[in-house]
Formats: structure tokens, C-alpha cells, sequence
């Protein structure tokens, strides 16, 4: 491969026959005669399997952009069930309190036991 030297310049310029080269490469690409090679159809097999691979692989990045989407989701989703789950265990445990109890009950005629509890135990009957 000839190359001349612009002396003005310094940059090298490819000679014609690589243009000419490049040409003939370019004109086989656009008139699809590149396809009839011999080496072109040997490979065939092969350029099919990456062109499975690559869409396996876009596939692949689609399906993980909707697990994504889908988990960000869950997180909101998740926070918002968690904030009602705070209000209404604070909502309980005021409602539950020994005086709320007794407030309530106050109108229904039940009142507070003054008996503390007492524990049974049972007795085993074979001894």
C-alpha cells in the first residue's frame, strides 16, 4: 500500500488503488453482491447466532427495565401501606388504654372489676 506525504501538511493521503479499494468495497456493500461471496455464506450460520444473541440480549434489557419499574412500584406502594400501618397501631393502642376502655364503657352499664384476677391451676387426675 503506497502512501504519499503532503509536504505542506504532513499528513499522509492513501494512494488510488486503495481508493480504489475502498470503492469497490463500498459499491459490493450497497449492490448486496458482498452477500455471494464465498466467505460471506460460510459465516451465515454465525451471523445468525449473534443476531439471535443480540436479541436475546435487548430482550433481556427490556425485561429487567420492567422488573425495575415494577420494584420501584412496590417500594412506593410498600411506604404507603407502612405509614398506614403506623396510624392505625397509634390509633389502637390509645383506643386500648385501661382509661379509653373505662371512658367508653362508662355509658353501657360495665364497669371495672375491683377483684384482681385470680389463676386456676388444674389438678392431674391420676395422682
Amino acid at each position: 500500500m503506497k502512501r504519499t506525504v503532503n509536504n505542506f501538511s504532513g499528513k499522509i493521503k492513501p494512494s488510488s488503488a486503495t481508493r480504489e479499494k475502498v470503492g469497490r468495497t463500498l459499491v459490493s456493500v450497497i449492490g448486496g453482491t458482498i452477500l455471494t461471496r464465498e466467505w460471506v455464506l460460510k459465516q451465515l450460520p454465525f451471523i445468525i447466532f449473534l443476531t439471535f444473541l443480540g436479541t436475546i440480549y435487548i430482550a433481556n434489557i427490556y425485561a429487567a427495565d420492567r422488573t425495575i419499574i415494577a420494584i420501584e412500584k412496590n417500594k412506593k406502594a410498600n411506604e404507603v401501606f407502612r405509614y398506614e400501618h403506623v396510624l392505625m397501631k397509634s390509633k389502637l393502642m390509645g383506643a386500648s388504654r385501661r382509661s379509653e376502655v373505662i371512658r367508653r364503657l362508662e355509658n353501657t352499664g360495665v364497669k371495672e372489676s375491683l377483684v384482681p384476677p385470680v389463676k386456676l391451676v388444674a389438678r392431674n387426675p391420676k395422682q
